[in-house]
């Protein structure tokens, strides 16, 4: 029999037991799938920035008119004035530690909170907790739209605006009720076309009408609320977000839709989602919505352009498992041209990138695993070779000879030896590898695992085999 494809591309598939997959994969750890369905190692973490603290950065935010990148870690915020990472704490009012921080702007000030008082910064003064008395004392989120500032009153249904082009000035008569049915607000986010509020059962799109000035959108009410209140992330005039009954979702000021997900199994099993922080994170011009869950310890990527799944992690040799991913917080700095993505551990700031391989020196363990392979028959077959597309030359001053390692394993039985299969010393440009001496099966599940501080693409592969008469 002639070589035929190793199906060992394309996204994982987690809602069925491995033993029923065939043709696709089960499982895919720190990597992306890229738009020929290769198999890429995740970008991993570059240290940029340590802003002494021992506790993780709650919200990053990239301040376009002051050309500044403004952190809150430890409750204080931090603006941060070079790509060379000079950064100055800004001594004032703080918030609480451990949510996740909301972000607004009108240009000339920066308004951002967490569930306490919003508080409110210039590019050079301390920051200050909004003076004013009508103003919202308890936010999750606050926005700017049509020069209002607009702010969530955590615990009620009621959202309020400030005075139109004074994000300072507000007045108890502007508040609204998100009442198509009857529910506290926990979440809100803006785009160009309107403004978005979830509660736990329910969700409202609303715009400025001129008038009052702002409206719910009739008939556009959702049956949607929010399993966790910063689940919600945005990326260009869409909308994500977990439902309350742990199904990932999207939407427009036109509606919403649920994300089909090949983990809804992962997901119905987490101990809770009420804990989830998101961001969407661009990953080689690729936006991936990246969604952690603490108390689980697990981190989980859906591939927003491509509609595909994977998961990231921090890899513990002691235990030999994976934790979440330990990015946190992100911002795109504009002027700077890179991601810069914050520790939930303590005051480090990234870049994101794929120009390095480990996390600040932690191993990146990649990992594609297969389904039990049977090639469409169940007769056995002797596995002559195995040719497999990958990015060679790799080796770095650092590690010089590179290598992936492969196993296998039979009737869902113990894994094989593991083999190791060079990835390319200096020179080494042959796109190919192979193994031969690969024994008999009926059914077989291959794993290709990557943890050199190198790059690693898969990409296709082959299989030689000669199929038994039974």
């Amino acid at each position: 029999m002639p070589e035929v494809p190793l199906p060992i591309t394309g996204p994982a598939f987690r809602n069925a037991d491995e033993t029923e997959l065939d043709t696709r994969n089960t499982y895919l750890m720190d990597v992306f799938v890229n738009e020929l369905g290769d198999t890429v190692k995740r970008p991993c973490l570059e240290p940029w920035v340590d802003l002494g603290s021992t506790t993780g950065t709650d919200g990053l935010f990239w301040w376009d008119e002051q050309q500044a990148l403004m952190a809150v870690n430890n409750g204080i915020l931090f603006k941060i004035t070079s790509a060379s990472g000079d950064y100055t704490p800004l001594v004032g009012s703080t918030v609480p530690v451990g949510n996740k921080v909301s972000f607004a702007s009108n240009g000339d000030a920066l308004q951002y909170t967490n569930g306490g008082q919003i508080v409110t910064s210039t590019i050079v003064g301390p920051p200050a907790a909004l003076a004013d008395s009508d103003a919202p004392q308890r936010v999750p989120y606050v926005m700017v739209h049509d020069q209002y500032a607009i702010g969530i009153e955590a615990l009620t249904g009621h959202f309020k605006i400030s005075e139109v082009g004074d994000i300072f000035t507000w007045r108890a008569q502007d508040t609204f009720t998100a009442e198509s049915k009857p529910d506290n607000l926990l979440a809100g986010l803006v785009s160009k076309d309107g403004l978005l509020f979830l509660g736990r059962e329910s969700g409202e799109f609303w715009v400025n009408d001129g008038v009052s000035p702002f409206s719910r959108v009739r008939g556009l009410s959702l049956d949607r609320g929010i399993g966790s209140a910063y689940s919600l992330a945005r990326w260009g005039d869409e909308w994500f977000w977990i439902d309350q009954k742990r199904t990932p979702v999207r939407a427009t000021i036109q509606g919403v839709k649920e994300i089909a997900n090949p983990y809804l199994h992962d997901f119905q099993a987490l101990i809770s989602v009420e804990d989830a922080v998101s961001d969407v994170m661009v990953c080689d011009g690729k936006p991936m919505w990246v969604m952690s869950f603490p108390l689980a310890n697990r981190t989980f990527v859906y591939n927003i352009a491509q509609d595909d799944w994977c998961e990231w992690g921090a890899w513990d040799a002691d235990t030999a498992s994976y934790k979440r991913f330990i990015g946190h917080s992100y911002a795109f700095a504009k002027n700077w041209g890179f991601h810069v993505v914050g520790d939930f551990r303590n005051g480090m700031l990234y870049k994101l990138t794929r120009a390095v391989h480990n996390d600040n020196g932690a191993v990146v363990r990649s990992v594609r695993r297969t389904g039990f392979i049977t090639h469409g028959t169940s007769n056995y077959k002797r596995s002559k070779r195995v040719r497999l597309r990958m990015k060679r030359s790799t080796a770095t001053s650092s590690v010089a000879n590179p290598t992936m390692m492969i196993r296998w394993r039979e009737k869902n039985g113990p894994w094989s030896n593991t083999r190791r299969l060079s990835l390319g010393q200096v020179g080494q440009h042959d796109i190919w590898v192979e193994m031969t001496q690969l024994g008999m099966y009926r059914s077989r599940q291959y794993e290709f695992i990557h943890s050199d501080n190198t790059d690693w693409i898969l990409a296709d592969g082959k299989e030689d085999i000669d199929v038994m008469t039974r």
